[in-house]
């Protein structure tokens, strides 16, 4: 599973499953920043060009589109970008006049990226897990459950959502995710209760950012799966800060790879609501790694429990939610599955299963690999005629 297309890949072309009826452009994320041109049934994706965070960045990023753009020889008539409102790249789009512009789902990029890579035709069961990506609600999603198609998707579950305390520093500071998830557990009176080591919040303003949460100030909405492995990783003596993305989560596969107690699994729990939609509760499972730690059980077997728990979910929900709409194809996509354990685990749980589970193998499970998704969302948007375009 590629992790980055860099020196050897690019600019090596992957066939598009819908061939683009224009020349295209897909502008891909913000973060992990790849670029993607469409040429012939063909797409061509940028080198990784990292974060765009800052001008130098921003300039690099317009620098390198362009000068695709000349050795390809192609004029975009067609810009696909993310949805978020907020995003360098979607701001570049609407910058540009005398195209027509395609806003595709952060999700549903992942989940094409990975049908079309295997040749699949849809509909499919699309398992997207990540840090965040703006919904369609105006929240921030990534532990999500999709019927997929190359055109558009349905919503089928996710989880429940919990809000981020402080916006992105609840994503630098992972304690306050697990004081969320806790308070899930324990209500408002959460500090009030003597938790079992390793979880502390002695030294740090837990009391100010329970507040904040609770009144929603500068808290939105998420529904993360990334977030909750930040969560259980500060619950598991990871530690309170990061000094990188995902150091948390990389740090909670290092501690379960060390397991020698391979026992059980933690169960998530899930309550199917008018429409068919399902809201899915970590609660249990947070309670649970607090009884274990109370009961002084390994903190490696802990962690090992908590990803079988993930993959459980995984192969489980996509098993019902697969019954129900009569597919059996599964794709997973999303940075969350760049774990090798984690996917290791779903493949172990699959066994026996009548679904077939497809991963990445050509971009990358991360936002390297939106903008190839995008591609094909938005040819598939164009050649079904779909209006839901803006110009």
């Amino acid at each position: 599973m590629p992790v980055r297309r860099a020196r050897g890949y690019v600019p090596e072309p992957v066939s598009l499953p819908v061939a683009a009826p224009v020349p295209m452009a897909a502008f891909g994320a913000q973060e992990k920043s790849v670029f993607a041109l469409s040429k012939g049934g063909k797409a061509y994706l940028s080198p990784h060009l990292g974060d765009l965070g800052d001008l130098r960045s921003e300039e690099n990023y317009r620098r390198e589109l362009a000068g695709f753009a000349r050795m390809l020889a192609v004029a975009p008539e067609v810009i696909v970008h993310d949805m978020h409102p907020d995003y360098f790249t979607t701001r570049l789009a609407a910058s540009i006049g005398g195209v027509k512009r395609i806003a595709v789902q952060h999700h549903h990029a992942h989940a094409a990226g990975v049908m079309a890579e295997h040749g699949l035709p849809g509909p499919v069961i699309a398992v997207a897990f990540d840090g965040t990506g703006y919904g369609t609600d105006g929240a921030l999603w990534g532990g999500e459950f999709f019927l997929a198609r190359y055109d558009g998707f349905e919503r089928l579950a996710a989880l429940r959502y919990a809000p981020l305390p402080g916006g992105e520093a609840a994503i630098r500071e992972p304690w306050r995710m697990a004081l969320v998830h806790l308070r899930s557990v324990y209500g408002d009176a959460v500090l009030d209760k003597s938790l079992p080591r390793p979880i502390s919040f002695e030294g740090l303003p837990a009391e100010q950012v329970l507040a904040i949460a609770k009144r929603r100030v500068n808290s939105p909405l998420s529904s993360s799966m990334g977030r909750l492995f930040d969560a259980v990783a500060f619950m598991l003596d990871c530690g309170a800060l990061v000094s990188y993305e995902a150091e948390a989560a990389v740090a909670l596969e290092a501690l379960a790879l060390e397991a020698t107690d391979a026992r059980g699994a933690y169960a998530f729990e899930w309550k199917t609501g008018p429409g068919g939609y399902a809201e899915i509760d970590p609660a249990p499972v947070v309670a649970a790694i607090v009884d274990d730690l109370a009961k002084g059980r390994e903190l490696t077997a802990i962690a090992a429990a908590f990803h079988r728990g993930v993959a459980g979910l995984v192969v489980d929900l996509a098993a019902e939610l697969s019954k129900a709409r009569g597919c059996a194809d599964v794709v997973l996509s999303g940075g969350v599955f760049q774990n090798r354990l984690l996917c290791e685990c779903v493949m172990e749980r699959a066994q026996g299963s009548p679904l077939r589970f497809h991963q990445h193998g050509i971009v990358p499970p991360n936002d390297g690999g939106i903008a190839f998704g995008q591609l094909v969302v938005g040819a598939a948007r164009l050649l079904k005629g779909s209006e839901d375009f803006n110009g």
